[in-house]
């Protein structure tokens, strides 16, 4: 072999050798250009999904704002606890005015009967025993008579705050 053979065989290997390498070069930019698009795809359905998780806790948030509202709405029509108390120390002032004169009613009705007693049968015995069932009937009256105030009572506040 002469030096032109093995110096025109080096010039075909390298010309061989040249092609080989565009082809891997050329094989290397078409996946690279084929991985950026599928990075790109990806980017983009994770930008979509962004916007859609976002979206949907924007809705939520709608919703329990909405909630709250309603809550805060309802909050308002709710009789307040001032009212409330004030209301009630009334009822039970009331109650107590009430229950005060029964008493004295009763204290002065039983004697006024007594004296009734005393007048037409003269015996003490028989006094006794017509202020022992006094005293039950106030037993039994004075408690129905409270809760009848106290139904009157809560009647008027009910009216009072409907009127509100």
């Amino acid at each position: 072999m002469d030096d032109d053979q093995v110096l025109r065989e080096i010039a075909h290997l390298r010309e061989l050798l040249e092609v080989k390498v565009r082809e891997l070069e050329k094989r290397l930019d078409d996946r690279y250009e084929i991985q950026i698009d599928h990075v790109r795809s990806l980017f983009a359905s994770a930008e979509r999904a962004d916007i859609k998780a976002e979206q949907s806790a924007d809705k939520r948030f709608e919703a329990v704002n909405e909630f709250r509202q309603q809550l805060a709405d309802q909050a308002v029509t709710f009789l307040p606890r001032a009212v409330y108390d004030t209301a009630h120390k009334a009822v039970n002032d009331k109650i107590l005015v009430n229950s005060e004169r029964l008493n004295s009613m009763d204290l002065r009705l039983s004697s006024r009967l007594d004296v009734l007693a005393g007048i037409t049968a003269g015996g003490t015995s028989e006094r006794a025993e017509g202020r022992a069932g006094r005293a039950d009937m106030s037993q039994v009256l004075v408690p129905v008579l409270m809760v009848l105030s106290v139904l009157i009572s809560v009647g008027a506040i009910i009216a009072v705050v409907l009127k509100k």
